[in-house]
């Protein structure tokens, strides 16, 4: 039977996906969709996607007018700490790094074989090269 509890373990996407359509999942909050969390009377006047934390808000626990409930949850939550995307299988491996949540970040890239030809070649510290604390 088919259940709205019941996810597929993972999906065939339609295309082959580009680093900056995961960027975009990234930061998504359901733009163009009947979920879109830009628009309503919960986004205000802005059109701001984040939400109260619903589970201790008196609104949505039945404390406050006996209503029950909870908001959809973006991947790009504002409690986000930090994003990461792999990229392998290219001629240059990558490890793209943004510092928040995805909707309010720049995602930077670290490139996986940056010490391959050794501390000499870059230029730096050999304590910072080796991850050693002074």
């Amino acid at each position: 039977s088919q259940s709205t509890f019941s996810y597929p373990f993972s999906v065939t996407p339609d295309k082959k996906l580009s680093i900056n359509d995961v960027f975009a999942i990234y930061r998504d909050h359901f733009e163009g969709t009947p979920y879109d969390m830009t628009k309503g009377i919960f986004a205000g006047p802005f059109g701001n996607p984040n939400r109260q934390e619903t589970s201790h808000s008196p609104f949505f626990n039945g404390v406050v007018g006996k209503k029950q409930g909870q908001f959809q949850r973006p991947i790009s939550i504002p409690r986000g700490s930090y994003v990461s995307a792999v990229q392998t299988h290219i001629a240059h491996p990558k490890v793209w790094w943004a510092g928040d949540t995805g909707a309010s970040s720049v995602f930077v890239p670290f490139f996986t074989g940056a010490l391959r030809h050794g501390v000499t070649k870059l230029r730096c510290d050999e304590n910072y090269a080796s991850g050693n604390q002074l």
